[in-house]
């Protein structure tokens, strides 16, 4: 079941901390949040996976913002979430920014891997 109002919930919130070059997103508050929700009597599940769908949207864009990216390039095997994937594009799109997911490339750790190697033949990263 999909919860019909997903774009007009808020964002739990996710602390950002700042180490460039790593940034760390801490999700405890965030779980908070839904394991409150949860907790409730009659929650309303669909909405909660939602509402936590879109905090972690936010929390990727957030880091973006932080660290002066326009371009968003993701991978792995969470994007294969049509949610998540579709949340982040909307909001990339609303933040003007660019998102590029696999489409070529397998979705889980042989798209990372290649994803790394283009970055360290870039010399977007150090070996």
């Amino acid at each position: 079941m999909r919860y019909a109002d997903i774009s007009q919930l808020e964002p739990w919130p996710a602390d950002v901390l700042e180490a460039a070059p790593v940034w760390e997103v801490d999700w405890r508050p965030m779980l908070r949040q839904f394991m409150a929700g949860l907790s409730q009597p009659g929650a309303a599940r669909p909405r909660l996976a939602a509402q936590f769908h879109v905090s972690m949207a936010h929390a990727i864009l957030t880091v973006t913002e932080m660290s002066g990216c326009r371009d968003i390039l993701v991978g792995g095997g969470c994007f294969q979430n049509r949610i998540l994937l579709e949340q982040l594009q909307r909001l990339a799109y609303t933040s003007d920014r660019r998102l590029f997911w696999p489409r070529e490339l397998p979705p889980g750790d042989g798209g990372i891997a290649a994803g790394q190697l283009f970055a360290l033949l870039s010399g977007a990263i150090d070996d």
